[in-house]
């Protein structure tokens, strides 16, 4: 959400910090965010990437590993993990894990992905989703 502050000056209890202004804070919940973390790193995996926690910095995810954890716990995928050698910046090799989705947990991630496409977009319904409560 973007929040606008049209007097800063104003503190949290409402009272006038400056004569004549007041504080009004307004709230625009309609913009179409951007796609957080996790939502652009499940994309990434479900059109087949491969990727290690250094080409992961590429797109802005600087703990693959904790990331990679939190969709399997999330969307109980599972994610495969090969051991790849590659030079650090230092030039000398390391091994690190390269982490992929395969078979039915990347077609699966196809449709969690959407789904949550729709509900980021504003076409959530949460009786249709969750029944009357």
């Amino acid at each position: 959400m973007d929040f606008e502050k049209e007097n800063p000056g104003v503190g949290a209890s409402g009272v006038q910090a400056e004569s004549g202004t007041t504080n009004t804070t307004t709230c625009n919940a309609s913009k179409k965010r951007k796609p957080g973390k996790l939502l652009r790193m499940l994309e990434l995996f479900a059109s087949g990437k491969r990727l290690h926690r250094f080409q992961a910095e590429a797109y802005g995810d600087h703990v693959l590993n904790s990331t990679v954890s939190d969709l399997q716990r999330r969307h109980r995928l599972y994610f495969y993990r090969e051991f790849v050698k590659v030079p650090n910046r230092f030039g000398t090799p390391t091994y690190l894990a390269e982490h992929h989705l395969e078979g039915q947990g990347l077609a699966r991630t196809c449709s969690i992905v959407s789904g949550l496409r729709e509900r980021q977009h504003g076409q959530f319904s949460f009786r249709k989703s969750f029944g009357a409560l």
